[in-house]
């Protein structure tokens, strides 16, 4: 039962054999296949950590979404907001039960000023 190596001789000299190359196939291929378990393995840790909020349960009642809704949170950069209308610039937040206009991005030329009148007001 023994199986004869093929050897290939190189032009400087040098020889290599196929079961080095198919030692090399086999490396080569458990490496990818780590490196897309490993892949495989993050994606699902962090689509498990998406949702962190947790709702009240009574607010069920209310909820009527579509099932293919997604929310998306996030933050928003403001670029220029001076040229933007006073109407479009400030928005209403609701934080911890209290609604409150929102105050102006500090890129805002407006910043300064509101944040003036909010402090003399308190």
């Amino acid at each position: 039962d023994k199986r004869e190596s093929a050897i290939c001789p190189l032009p400087d000299g040098a020889s290599f054999s196929l079961e080095t190359v198919f030692d090399m196939g086999k490396l080569f291929g458990g490496l990818l296949l780590l490196i897309f378990g490993l892949n495989f393995l993050q994606a699902a840790i962090s689509h498990s950590k998406r949702q962190t909020f947790v709702y009240d349960e009574s607010l069920k009642q209310y909820a009527r979404p579509h099932p293919r809704t997604r929310i998306i949170t996030g933050t928003v950069g403001r670029y220029a907001p001076q040229e933007w209308p006073s109407w479009y610039t400030r928005t209403i937040f609701k934080w911890n039960g209290e609604t409150r206009m929102a105050p102006y991005h500090p890129n805002d030329s407006r910043y300064g000023a509101y944040n003036r009148v909010r402090f003399q007001s308190q």
